[in-house]
C-alpha cells in the first residue's frame, strides 16, 4: 500500500481503522491509532485498546501532528530538540 497524509477529515472518522500518527516532537516515528472521540479543541486516538490515549489540538493538525493512512518508511519531519 502506498502511504500518505491524511486530512484532518479522513482522521477522524468513526470507522475504527487503524492509522498512523506523527509528532513533530517525534518526527519520523509513527504510532497506529484509531480515533476515540473529539472535546474540542482536542482530538482523542486510541493507541493499544486504551493502553495509551493521544491527545492533540485539531486546529495544530499539519504544524505539529499529522496522520497517514499506512506506516510510513520515511518522513520528511524530523525530531523537534527541546530546549535547554
Amino acid at each position: 500500500m502506498k502511504y500518505r497524509i491524511l486530512s484532518l477529515e479522513e482522521c477522524v472518522r468513526h470507522d475504527r481503522r487503524t492509522i498512523w500518527l506523527e509528532t513533530a516532537e517525534a518526527g519520523g516515528q509513527t504510532v497506529p491509532v484509531q480515533f476515540y472521540a473529539e472535546r474540542r479543541p482536542f482530538l482523542k486516538f486510541d493507541a493499544q485498546d486504551r493502553v495509551l490515549m493521544i491527545e492533540v489540538r485539531a486546529d495544530w493538525y499539519g504544524k505539529t501532528w499529522r496522520c497517514w493512512n499506512a506506516k510510513p518508511a520515511v518522513t520528511d519531519w524530523t525530531p523537534v530538540k527541546k530546549p535547554k
